[in-house]
């Protein structure tokens, strides 16, 4: 082997090496992210339970709002992409309504959202409403006070939301059962 070979051949090896690295502390940062996402989840909550975001007066969802061409609810639904959006019109109908706040390139979110669907898809009486914060200071995002996604909320019937947001699927589960009582 000449010694321009070896070069090229050492110059290769060592870009390879450097994309291995930058991969690995891409999972390692994407792993402490979701570590600490559980860990602020399992920390005792300061929220009253059945804590309401409505006033004392639900306000009804109009049938424009969740009702498809069919005259059916729509199970599953985008409500916003980046803009502000009253929740308040999406819960309380009825219905016990998971609100998920989300971004297309928020890998723990793409990995909770089929688990999410298949509960909805499980439930009659239990509809989904996703919220896509777009970027991180989107009208929405800053409405809301979202510094961490996933935040999927729960709501009963009546609009009262069950415990504080999570972003684990166990909680998000438990919270409908009890929504549903």
């Amino acid at each position: 082997m000449s010694d321009k070979q070896y070069s090229e051949n050492q110059t290769r090896f060592t870009k390879f090496i450097a994309i291995v690295a930058a991969v690995i502390v891409v999972f390692i940062i994407w792993g402490v992210i979701v570590f600490l996402n559980e860990k602020k989840d399992e920390q005792p909550v300061a929220v009253k339970k059945n804590e309401s975001i409505v006033t004392e007066h639900v306000h009804r969802v109009e049938p424009k709002k969740d009702i498809n061409v069919a005259g059916n609810i729509e199970k599953i639904k985008i409500i916003s992409n980046g803009e502000e959006v009253d929740i308040k019109e999406y819960v309380g109908n009825g219905y016990v309504v998971i609100i998920d706040f989300y971004a297309d390139w928020c890998g723990p979110c793409l990995a909770l959202a089929p688990k999410i669907e298949e509960l909805v898809k499980e439930n009659d009486d239990v509809i989904l409403r996703k919220v896509n914060i777009v970027k991180w200071g989107s009208p929405v995002a800053r409405q809301y006070g979202i510094n961490s996604i996933p935040d999927v909320r729960v709501f009963d019937k009546k609009g009262n939301m069950i415990e504080s947001p999570s972003a684990t699927y166990s909680r998000i589960e438990g919270y409908v059962k009890a929504a549903k009582r």
